[in-house]
């Protein structure tokens, strides 16, 4: 199944491909969306990531303006997926490079390792070992 998504104020913001989906509507008995067996009686959707949910067709049940889905066909859906521009490539980040690196000198290296040493030695007394 393939749904094309908007926003709340009706701008589209992409299209997902669901293997199984999952519908659902809202039941006002209890306050809450329920699952539902067919796309007839659906309200809703669970959006790919398996953690959102759209509404279909722009039904609010519970009176508030959010995000909805409708269904589409695979053609319309890739013809969204083919002409969205990727958000990368209109603001992309640019890592910063690592910080340069100070390579120690061989005295450096030498008077670090000593040190070590020392502290080896201190612990092997602390602890009794040979």
């Amino acid at each position: 199944m393939y749904i094309k998504t908007f926003d709340i104020n009706d701008v589209l913001t992409g299209a997902e491909k669901i293997d199984e989906p999952i519908f659902v509507r809202w039941q006002a008995s209890n306050g809450q969306l329920v699952s539902c067996g067919s796309a007839e009686e659906a309200q809703g959707i669970v959006a790919a990531n398996n953690s959102d949910i759209y509404l279909l067709n722009g039904a609010m049940p519970r009176g508030e303006k959010e995000p909805y889905a409708e269904i589409i066909d695979e053609a319309e859906y890739q013809a969204i997926i083919d002409g969205l521009p990727d958000p990368e490539d209109e603001d992309p980040e640019i890592p910063d490079d690592d910080p340069p690196a100070e390579v120690p000198t061989r005295a450096e290296l030498a008077r670090r390792v000593g040190e070590l040493e020392d502290q080896l030695e201190a612990a092997k007394i602390l602890l009794g070992v040979d």
